[in-house]
C-alpha cells in the first residue's frame, strides 16, 4: 500500500529505501539477495555499533545508499529527540530546528510536549534515522498476534509511523491460521486503525475502502502475472491488454 507525502525540503537530509524488518536476523538475507539481484547499493544499519549509530553523521552516511535495511527496535532506540505531530508523523521542518539542536545525541527527558500557541507536537527519543525524510519506506510485519504495526501504542509501532516518506508499503507474512488471522485482520477496526497510522492514510478511511484500495494480496497477483505471461504473445495485440493487467493489481483480499 503507498500513498504520496509532501514534498521534500528544508534542513535534513533525503534518503532512499528504507526497509524495516522485525528482526536483525533477518537482515543478513535481505542484505545478500539486493547485492545478488539488484545493482543498489546497500547498508546495513545495524553494522554500526551503538554509540556510532547516535552519531549525526550517521544520517549522512545513510543518505548516500539506495537501500537502507533496519529493523523496528533500532528504529525505536532512543538516540534523538524527536518532535512529531498530533499524527505521529516527525516534524522534519524548521518549526522543529529547537529539537533537533542537539546534534544527533539523546537529550535529557524534559518537557514531552511542546506548548504555547503552535500547533500540538509531542517528543519522543528514536532513531537518528527519524531526521531524514525517505523516498520510501517499506515496512515487513507478520499478520497475527505477533504483529507490531497492527498495535498504534506500541514503541515499534511508533516509530514506525514517525518515519517521513513519499511513499509507503507493508507487506504482512501470514502466520500458520490465514484464513482466520486473515479475516480477524479485516473485521478488527482497531488493527485496520493502526495500519492506517503507519501508512499516513487519513484516520477516517473505512476498512472497506482500504481493503478495496489499498490492500492487496501479493501472492495471489504473483501467481495472476505467471497466467498472464504464459500467454504473452497472444494478449500484446489486443487493446484492452493494459486494462485487464490493472484490474488484476487491483482486486483486494
Amino acid at each position: 500500500t503507498a500513498i504520496a507525502a509532501p514534498s521534500r525540503g528544508g534542513d535534513y537530509l533525503a534518503g532512499g529505501t528504507l526497509i524495516i524488518l522485525r528482526a536483525k536476523e533477518d537482515i543478513p538475507t535481505w542484505e545478500a539477495a539486493l547485492r545478488e539481484y539488484t545493482s543498489l547499493s546497500v547498508f546495513s544499519h545495524n553494522s554500526l555499533q551503538a554509540n556510532q549509530r547516535k552519531n549525526a553523521s550517521t544520517a549522512a552516511k545513510c543518505a548516500v545508499y539506495d537501500v537502507v535495511l533496519t529493523t523496528y527496535d533500532l528504529l525505536k532506540s532512543k538516540e534523538a529527540t524527536i518532535s512529531v505531530d498530533s499524527l505521529g508523523k516527525a516534524i522534519l521542518n524548521s518549526d522543529s530546528k529547537s529539537a533537533a539542536d542537539d546534534g544527533g545525541w539523546l537529550k535529557t527527558r524534559g518537557s514531552q510536549t511542546q506548548s504555547g500557541g503552535e500547533a500540538k507536537k509531542t517528543c519522543l527519543h528514536l532513531s537518528i534515522l527519524l531526521r531524514m525524510s525517505w523516498y520510501q519506506v517499506i515496512m515487513m510485519d507478520s499478520l497475527g498476534r505477533k504483529g507490531y504495526l497492527t498495535k498504534a501504542d506500541t514503541a515499534r509501532a511508533q516509530a514506525a509511523t514517525a518515519v517521513n516518506s513519499l511513499s509507503r508499503f507493508i507487506f504482512f507474512v501470514k502466520e500458520e491460521d490465514d484464513a482466520k488471522m486473515e479475516n480477524k485482520f479485516k473485521n478488527e477496526r482497531k488493527q485496520i486503525k493502526s495500519v492506517l497510522q503507519a501508512l499516513h492514510l487519513p484516520s477516517g478511511t473505512t476498512a472497506k475502502t482500504f481493503l478495496g484500495r489499498w490492500a492487496h494480496d501479493v501472492k495471489s497477483n504473483v501467481k495472476e502475472s505467471s497466467l498472464d505471461s504464459s500467454s504473452c504473445d497472444d494478449r500484446s495485440m489486443s487493446d484492452d491488454y493494459g486494462s485487464d493487467d490493472n484490474e488484476s493489481l487491483t482486486e483486494p483480499w
